[in-house]
């Protein structure tokens, strides 16, 4: 899953709110800023696919 958040600077404190949810909800997640394009600001969060099969065998393992 990823998902990608836009703000501007009066914005941060909402966004903080909002990446510290997910960060609570998946601890595995990615975070990533960027300052390319002002007066915005963006956030890419990507969470692992935890039914993403182990392997390319015969048999499929899925992980809950």
């Amino acid at each position: 899953m990823k998902i990608k958040i836009s703000y501007e600077a009066n914005e941060e404190f909402d966004m903080l709110d909002i990446v510290g949810y997910f960060k609570e909800r998946f601890p595995d997640v990615k975070c990533r800023k960027c300052d390319r394009y002002p007066p915005f600001h963006h956030v890419y969060l990507t969470v692992k696919n935890k039914l993403k099969p182990h392997g390319k065998g015969k048999k499929q393992k899925y992980t809950l």
